[in-house]
């Protein structure tokens, strides 16, 4: 069922064809049209997008854009042996939803990775029930900002063929599961998945928490993470965090908190540094940021040793 190129070798020298996906012709033939794309646009409105827009922005200035095509190199030392690597992006990438998931925020720090990795074939996959939810427009906006046109709903049992048309084919693949780990998608990565496709969790922000400060745009965060629990430090009872629970704490109460994420002014940041994975500042509500996610996850290396003299993969 896959529409891959039948010649291993044409694959390992490059990548796919530039006309021709990687991706099985069923899966592409269930793709989204650009209608739901362009009225989601619509829907969020110009702040949103803004905020959108500066997520996006802040990711592809962190991780740049990968020049990588396809390199080879090969080094000879001089006890007897060449060391020959080859490196280019993996032919496609899955970043893999379910029906829960919410946070726009979320979905570009998941994505935007495999986008400026010079991924040829990259999808967005909700797995969803046969009579699956509306996408939130949050999300289908996102991806059209990012420039991303390929999204599309399965069954689990679809996404069991998935895995099985791309598993073994030779193309590689990385998949970046964005949520709940079910023992039904467990089971069907573990029994379908080998060295040509890898794959990692992440997890949708579950809990962030704010230090308040009249500088951050509170609804801005909650339209973000959705699903998140937000809870607000305040010192005074005369403040408002929309969207958000407000507790009374100190600074030092409010440290040593376990979230997923704070919100705290610049001039308290020194005071979290080293004691937390991310932090937000101020103008950033909508950013989101995978610490452990980079662009060589989505770059497939090959690695020859051979006698000296003897270059390539």
């Amino acid at each position: 069922m896959s529409s891959a190129p039948s010649d291993p070798e044409d694959r390992s020298k490059g990548g796919c064809d530039a006309n021709q996906s990687a991706l099985p012709s069923w899966f592409l033939d269930a793709a989204f049209s650009d209608t739901p794309f362009a009225e989601a646009f619509d829907a969020v409105g110009d702040s949103r997008r803004a905020l959108l827009k500066t997520a996006i922005a802040r990711l592809t200035t962190v991780y740049g854009t990968s020049a990588i095509a396809f390199s080879n190199e090969s080094q000879g030392y001089s006890n007897g042996f060449t060391l020959s690597r080859h490196v280019r992006p993996a032919h496609c990438a899955f970043i893999v939803i379910d029906e829960h998931c919410a946070s726009p925020s979320a979905l570009l720090a998941a994505l935007m990775p495999a986008l400026l990795a010079g991924v040829p074939d990259v999808a967005v996959v909700r797995i969803a029930g046969k009579k699956a939810k509306q996408w939130p427009d949050s999300l289908l906006c996102a991806m059209e900002l990012a420039g991303q046109e390929l999204a599309v709903d399965v069954t689990m049992e679809s996404f069991h063929a998935l895995l099985a048309d791309m598993s073994g084919s030779g193309v590689t693949c990385r998949l970046v599961l964005l949520g709940r780990r079910s023992q039904k998608l467990i089971a069907a990565l573990a029994a379908q998945c080998n060295h040509d496709m890898e794959f990692r969790f992440l997890s949708e922000p579950s809990s962030l928490a704010a230090w308040f400060d009249h500088s951050f745009d509170y609804e801005a965060a909650a339209w973000a993470h959705p699903n998140a629990v937000r809870t607000c430090w305040v010192t005074d009872d005369d403040v408002e965090a929309p969207g958000w629970d407000c507790v009374h704490g100190s600074w030092d109460e409010f440290v040593v908190q376990r979230n997923d994420a704070w919100l705290v002014p610049v001039d308290h940041l020194a005071g979290l540094h080293g004691a937390v994975d991310v932090i937000l500042g101020p103008g950033e509500e909508g950013s989101w940021l995978y610490p452990e996610l980079n662009l060589g996850y989505f770059l497939h290396h090959v690695v020859a040793l051979g006698p000296e003299g003897v270059g390539g993969c």
